[in-house]
C-alpha cells in the first residue's frame, strides 16, 4: 500500500465517518433535552382587577371568577372573566353602572363582553362557557365597552364597560379573550401561569385603569401614612387604596386534550371536577402614622413619619388575619398526546442512532473496502 493509501482513504471515507457519528451523537443529544423537564422560571406574576365606579369601600367591592380552558400545549388559553360587585356594594351605590377591567395578556385586543344570568356565575363560571354562546358581543346587550392599552408593552388592557339599568338585573359582567399563558415545560407538556386576582398586585392594576400608576424609581405623589404598592415586572408604582382589592377571587382550570398537574401552589378545592385556586383579600384599612399612634397599642398598620409614602410595618393582628395566596399559581400541563409523543419521538431517535452505529461499525470493520486497485499496489 503507498504512503498515500491512508490518507486517501480518509478523504474518501472521513465524510461518512462523521455523519454516522452525528448520526449517533445528534439524536441522543436532541433526546436527552426533549425529554428534560423544565423547572418554571421564578417571576412576578400578570395581575388583574376589575373596579366599579363610584370606588367601593374595603371590603364590599367586586367578586371575580376565572375559568381558564387549555386545549393544548400549542395554543393560546381561553380566558373567562365573570366580575359582580357584591350585595354590600349595590346597597351602598344602587346607580353604578359601569366597571373597568383591567385584563393581562390580551391578544389584539381582542375581547368580548357580555352579561350573565345568575349570581352564582361568578363562582361557576364554567356553567357560563357551557350555557352561553360564545363570541356575543357587547352591543347586543346594549353595554358601551371602550379598551385601550396601558403602557408602552401592552401587558394590560384597560376596558371601560357600561351597563345601561344595571340596576334592574344586578347581572354579572362577562369578558372573554385568549392568552398566551403557556411556557415550555417538556414534551408533550407545558407550565400554565395563572394571575394575581387579590393584593397589592392587583391593587397596583386597578390603579393603572385609572393613571394614577407612576414609574419607578420616580417621585410617587403621596400623603403621608400612605402605604406604597409597586411592581418591578411592569415598572411601576403607586399608593395603595384598599378599596380596589376585589373582595373573593377564584381560577377554575378546565381541559378536554391536557391534565393539570404539579402546580405551585396546588389547588385550594374543586369547582364542577375542575382544580379550582380561591383567594379572598386582607384590606389594609386602618394606616395610621408611627407618629401619632397611641404607643400602648398597635392593632393597625403602621406608616413611617416621612413625607413620602412608606414601605409600612404591620402588626401581628394583621399578619395573623393575613391568608396564604392570591389566586397566582404556576400549573403543570400534560397534554393527552404526550404518551405517544413520546414514544414516537424515541423511535425515530433509536432509528437515526442505529443507522449512525451501523455505519461506523462497518466502517471500521472494512476499513480498507473503499480503496482503489491503486491504493492495495
Amino acid at each position: 500500500m503507498s504512503t498515500q493509501g491512508p490518507r486517501r482513504w480518509f478523504g474518501r471515507t472521513g465524510p461518512r465517518v462523521a455523519l454516522g457519528a452525528a448520526l449517533v451523537c445528534v439524536p441522543v443529544v436532541v433526546a436527552v433535552d426533549q425529554l428534560r423537564v423544565t423547572a418554571p422560571e421564578r417571576q412576578e406574576p400578570a395581575a388583574l382587577a376589575v373596579i366599579p365606579s363610584p370606588a367601593p369601600t374595603p371590603g364590599a367591592g367586586v367578586a371575580v371568577g376565572m375559568l381558564v380552558e387549555v386545549k393544548d400545549c400549542g395554543s393560546d388559553v381561553d380566558v373567562t372573566v365573570v366580575a359582580e360587585p357584591t350585595a354590600e356594594y349595590w346597597i351602598k351605590h344602587h346607580r353604578a353602572k359601569q366597571l373597568k377591567f383591567a385584563l393581562p395578556g390580551v391578544r389584539d385586543g381582542d375581547v368580548r363582553f357580555r352579561l350573565g344570568k345568575s349570581a352564582s356565575d361568578v363562582t361557576t363560571p364554567q356553567d357560563v362557557v357551557d350555557r352561553v354562546q360564545r363570541g356575543a358581543r357587547a352591543a347586543d346587550t346594549g353595554m358601551k365597552v371602550k379598551t385601550h392599552y396601558d403602557g408602552s408593552k401592552r401587558d394590560l388592557l384597560v376596558a371601560s364597560v357600561e351597563v345601561p339599568g344595571w340596576n334592574r338585573t344586578l347581572a354579572p359582567v362577562i369578558a372573554s379573550y385568549s392568552a398566551d399563558w403557556l411556557e415550555h415545560r417538556g414534551l408533550g407538556s407545558c407550565w400554565l401561569r395563572l394571575p394575581v386576582l387579590t393584593g397589592d398586585l392587583a391593587v397596583l392594576a386597578a390603579k393603572r385603569t385609572t393613571r394614577f400608576a407612576y414609574p419607578l424609581p420616580g417621585h410617587l405623589p403621596a400623603n403621608p401614612g400612605d402605604l406604597r404598592v409597586s411592581s418591578t415586572r411592569v415598572n411601576r408604582q403607586a399608593v395603595y387604596t384598599a378599596g380596589l382589592d376585589a373582595v373573593h377571587g377564584s381560577i377554575a382550570v378546565v381541559s378536554s386534550e391536557a391534565e393539570i398537574g404539579d402546580s405551585l401552589p396546588g389547588p385550594s378545592g374543586s369547582t364542577n371536577g375542575s382544580p379550582t385556586w380561591t383567594c379572598r383579600s386582607q384590606p389594609k384599612a386602618k394606616v395610621r402614622s408611627l407618629r401619632s399612634h397611641p404607643r400602648a397599642t398597635a392593632n393597625a398598620v403602621l406608616s413611617g413619619t416621612g413625607s413620602r409614602a412608606s414601605a409600612g410595618a404591620f402588626s401581628t393582628n394583621v399578619i395573623a388575619a393575613a391568608k396564604a395566596g392570591d389566586c397566582s399559581a404556576v400549573a403543570a400541563v400534560i397534554e393527552s398526546s404526550a404518551g405517544w409523543q413520546r414514544d414516537l419521538f424515541m423511535l425515530v431517535v433509536g432509528t437515526l442512532a442505529g443507522l449512525g452505529f451501523t455505519t461506523l461499525v462497518d466502517l471500521l470493520k472494512h476499513p480498507r473496502s473503499a480503496d482503489t486497485p491503486q491504493d492495495r499496489a
